[in-house]
């Protein structure tokens, strides 16, 4: 059967969409979207985080501008797999899936400009999904978020778009 990559794409982002909600995200040139079975997206607009707390798996992190501070940020979003549907942090960080899309391999493919100059040892991913309340309101997205280790930066290292206008 021939393949249909118009159809199959027009399709998945839509249903990118339903699953991030008001999340503006892409999968065109996105490393992440290339993880199978994964659905993961990258985000539109940039996402940085001030250190994120986990008490008894409960996952918070106070969003910041990135021209702040910010010691993380987001470089892919995907939906949370069935068998791994919860808010607490260590469950979804297990899951070979959720562990492909978050890898350092996948957060390195996403820098840009002098960020890829950098060593891949100073930087470290991690998975954040949703807070016990957003998890409660019907949030069933992670987001992996990268840091360079030691740093707290002041500008986005990586993949995103500005250019969130659609045809």
């Amino acid at each position: 059967m021939p393949p249909l990559p118009n159809l199959y794409a027009s399709a998945r982002v839509r249903i990118i969409e339903t699953a991030f909600g008001k999340l503006d995200t892409y999968t065109e040139d996105c490393p992440a979207s290339k993880v199978r079975g994964a659905g993961a997206a990258c985000v539109r607009e940039q996402e940085c985080w001030g250190g994120p707390v986990i008490i008894t798996g409960d996952t918070k992190a106070r969003r910041l501008g990135c021209e702040e501070k910010h010691s993380w940020e987001t470089f892919a979003v995907a939906p949370i797999p069935s068998d791994a549907d919860t808010y607490v942090q260590q469950d979804p960080a297990r899951h070979p899936t959720v562990k492909r899309v978050c890898s350092r391999t996948m957060l390195l493919a996403s820098r840009v400009g002098t960020a890829r100059t950098i060593g891949a040892a100073r930087w470290q991913a991690d998975v954040m999904p949703p807070s016990q309340a957003q998890f409660e309101q019907g949030v069933r997205f992670y987001r992996c978020i990268g840091s360079l280790t030691g740093q707290e930066p002041r500008r986005p290292y990586f993949h995103w778009r500005a250019d969130s206008a659609r045809a």
